[in-house]
């Protein structure tokens, strides 16, 4: 719903189309082979995972997200839900404004993959995987037009994020809790291609009146 959401604020419309429509026809697919059972089942069991969660039956340590790094520090599933919920207005906020601007695709996209591993509250380390798209695509962008201080330093620590998610969960306590180092770094990744993207940000060209006349 996020990519949805930001092909509508960016106004990419034919793509907007497109994607609507093969979802479409995947449901109207899925129906036809499965019958209305599916359909049935998907939504009884879809808040399961998320009971799963809340009770710990899932394992927090390989699970870089807001809500399980808040349940790892010893919070409960209020605290959880309130703090997921303020990082998912932060997110949808940012993919807005970097959608409806005039800054290259390449960092638009970059904010874009970071918000879906931050949106949503369920989520494994063989997610991050995604992580090599916005990583590569801010590299290339500090490589042509210049770095900030600490840029190679922030882009090393989400390449090694994957490695260390679990391995610091398991040595680091804090207060009665764990420390899941997952969602500051997404966090720092994000606030960072927010920055780029506003210093990137494509002005229009003014045109002389000379230019205009002829």
């Amino acid at each position: 719903m996020l990519v949805l959401f930001a092909l509508l604020v960016g106004r990419f419309w034919k793509t907007l189309i497109a994607a609507l429509a093969t979802s479409l026809m995947l449901m109207f697919a899925s129906y036809i082979v499965f019958g209305h059972e599916v359909w049935h089942t998907y939504f009884t069991v879809m808040s399961l995972p998320m009971k799963l969660l809340e009770i710990g039956w899932a394992p927090w340590s390989i699970m870089p997200t807001f809500f399980a790094a808040t349940l790892s520090a010893g919070f409960d599933a209020k605290a959880a839900y309130l703090v997921q919920g303020m990082v998912m207005l932060v997110v949808i906020g940012g993919v807005a404004w970097v959608w409806m601007s005039k800054t290259n695709l390449a960092l638009r996209g970059s904010v874009l993959t970071l918000s879906l591993l931050m949106f949503t509250p369920y989520a494994f380390i063989h997610e991050l995987a995604l992580m090599a798209l916005p990583l590569g695509w801010l590299w290339e962008d500090g490589r042509v037009r210049g770095r900030l201080p600490g840029e190679l330093i922030l882009l090393l620590c989400g390449w090694l994020m994957p490695f260390t998610v679990s391995l610091m969960w398991d040595s680091v306590n804090i207060l009665n809790g764990k420390l899941q180092i997952g969602p500051p770094v997404l966090m720092a990744l994000f606030l960072f291609a927010l920055i780029k993207a506003k210093m990137r940000t494509l002005t229009p060209r003014k045109i002389s009146p000379e230019a205009s006349q002829a």
